[in-house]
């Protein structure tokens, strides 16, 4: 499978993703009311998958504009990384006193946040390195789209400590 059709598969599941935490939200406000943990699950859910379905076609846009392979993949890839460091930034101010509560599980996003350091700094190397290539851009946006199922199922599936 090439990088451009794993890319378009990968937007489709993403937006899938997003069209699906419409009728979670809706169905358990219907049920109960909705807990500061439970808007950041869902805020987290919408983030990453209407960004991973974003920077899945950045690389077709920029092919619009006759940039050679290399040049695609190192812009695509600067891009998304300087996307995920602003965004680890406002997370981390953002939802700071909930990080500190006993509700936020480590085993979750301990890890979570280690591989996303990770493909940030694979991300930069793609970019700034002489010879980019599709790999890490791909990687990272297949996990950003696996992060979003896994939100999506712990959103549907956790009960929120009240």
């Amino acid at each position: 499978m090439n990088p451009n059709e794993l890319l378009t598969l990968s937007a489709e599941i993403a937006v899938v993703l997003a069209g699906f935490s419409g009728v979670v939200v809706s169905l358990q406000r219907r049920f109960e009311d909705p807990t500061a943990m439970a808007y950041s699950r869902l805020w987290r859910l919408v983030e990453t998958s209407l960004s991973s379905a974003l920077f899945s076609v950045v690389p077709l846009l920029l092919a619009v504009f006759e940039l050679g392979e290399a040049q695609i993949w190192a812009l695509s890839s600067l891009l998304f990384a300087a996307y995920l460091c602003v965004l680890q930034v406002y997370f981390f101010a953002r939802f700071w006193d909930l990080w500190h509560s006993a509700a936020v599980s480590w085993r979750f996003n301990g890890p979570t946040l280690a591989i996303q350091l990770g493909l940030i700094a694979a991300l930069i190397a793609n970019g700034m390195g002489g010879a980019p290539s599709a790999g890490p851009y791909v990687l990272a946006i297949v996990w950003y789209v696996m992060l979003s199922a896994l939100v999506f199922a712990r959103l549907l599936l956790l009960r929120e400590p009240r």
